[in-house]
């Protein structure tokens, strides 16, 4: 659930300078905190166009989703022209670093229920150990690393397909113009024997340009896809010891809850 406050500022007289047209601004009262806590944002409101603007903009909004943290990890890209970094943008933290937006989730449309097969990570390795779990943030925080990789799916195995919501960091990604190439998502602290956890998806922008997805595949990926393929393919599902052994070794990277 998302909190959307529009928060009525309108004068007692109407002013007679000529109204500004443009996006309507935060208000500054402590709604807005709680606000961009759940993934939403305040409108302070000081005519009755803004007061449309603001509605017609919520009801687009009404979508059905999950709010994730999209979190930058790693260094900036390069330019995608001649690789050459860029001296003229600026350093520090940008916008489209740190996300806190909806990723639509989209009923089937023969059955009307959304349907999901794997799983986002847990930040945490389950130990059967541990008295009790963990607390969850109310919002996943799922990590992106900025390094071109090749989308990777295979015939036999399903993904699931989630649109970004419009933002700072779809925005980035459309304007980069590579559509054939994607950056890896990761969940901290979901692997059992390193910090960032290993792959569990990627986000990519369409062929058309026109928004971005977030793809969720099997926990750590780009090992068990080539192991599938190789199965398919060159074993006929007739397995060798040294496919056994690498599988048996993928299967130590996964979290129990994928078994």
């Amino acid at each position: 659930q998302r909190l959307f406050a529009l928060v009525l500022r309108l004068p007692g007289l109407a002013s007679m300078e000529p109204e500004q047209v443009g996006s309507v601004p935060t208000d500054e009262s402590a709604i807005t905190q709680m606000c961009e806590v759940t993934g939403g944002r305040s409108y302070c409101v000081r005519t009755q166009r803004m007061l449309n603007q603001c509605l017609e903009s919520l009801v687009q909004k009404i979508q059905s989703g999950v709010v994730i943290n999209f979190e930058k990890t790693g260094p900036d890209p390069l330019p995608v022209e001649d690789g050459q970094p860029d001296i003229s943008r600026p350093f520090g933290s940008q916008p489209w670093h740190s996300c806190h937006k909806l990723i639509y989730v989209r009923p089937n449309p023969k059955t009307g229920v959304p349907i999901g097969h794997w799983p986002v990570p847990e930040s945490f390795w389950p130990d059967q150990n541990l008295p009790s779990l963990p607390p969850r943030t109310s919002h996943p925080v799922v990590r992106f690393s900025c390094v071109d990789c090749e989308p990777m799916v295979i015939d036999k195995l399903p993904f699931d397909k989630y649109e970004l919501e419009p933002s700072p960091l779809t925005q980035y990604i459309l304007e980069r113009k590579s559509p054939h190439t994607c950056w890896q998502v990761f969940v901290t602290s979901s692997g059992k024997y390193n910090e960032l956890g290993y792959p569990f998806g990627y986000l990519k922008a369409s062929t058309t340009l026109t928004c971005v997805n977030l793809f969720v595949m099997p926990y750590n990926y780009p090992v068990l896809l080539p192991l599938l393929d190789d199965l398919f393919k060159v074993h006929k599902l007739k397995a060798n010891l040294k496919w056994r052994q690498a599988f048996d070794s993928y299967l130590k990277t996964l979290p129990p809850y994928y078994l």
